[in-house]
């Protein structure tokens, strides 16, 4: 019974960091998406005002980067988000099939 315990909480905390790992991945994403972002207007700005090309030119760079980037970030946001559903799912139905186990096992004891 004591065994049936443990083996269900661990298995329950092993899926748990499953999901926190996944959620912490779409933070990190986002994090990446933002530094990436300032890092295309740092060099723009640079250019602009270093290089003096034509301001055109350079708006249009930066508005097909800024589309790539976004586009990017939201194809692997909605990838983790869809990660992080499955997980809870998963999360809810072996603490579902958890509890039935240790009901079994306390009603097989008594």
């Amino acid at each position: 019974m004591v065994l049936l315990l443990l083996f269900s909480l661990l298995l329950l905390a092993v899926v748990v960091v499953e999901v926190v790992v996944v959620e912490v991945v779409v933070i990190v994403v986002l994090v990446v998406a933002v530094v990436i972002v300032v890092v295309v207007v740092v060099v723009v700005v640079v250019v602009v005002v270093v290089v003096r090309v034509n301001v055109v030119v350079v708006e249009v760079v930066v508005g097909v980067v800024a589309v790539v980037v976004v586009v990017v970030v939201v194809v692997a946001v909605e990838k983790a988000v869809v990660e992080s559903s499955n997980s809870k799912a998963f999360v809810s139905e072996m603490t579902k099939r958890n509890v039935k186990q240790l009901c079994h096992g306390v009603s097989s004891i008594t």
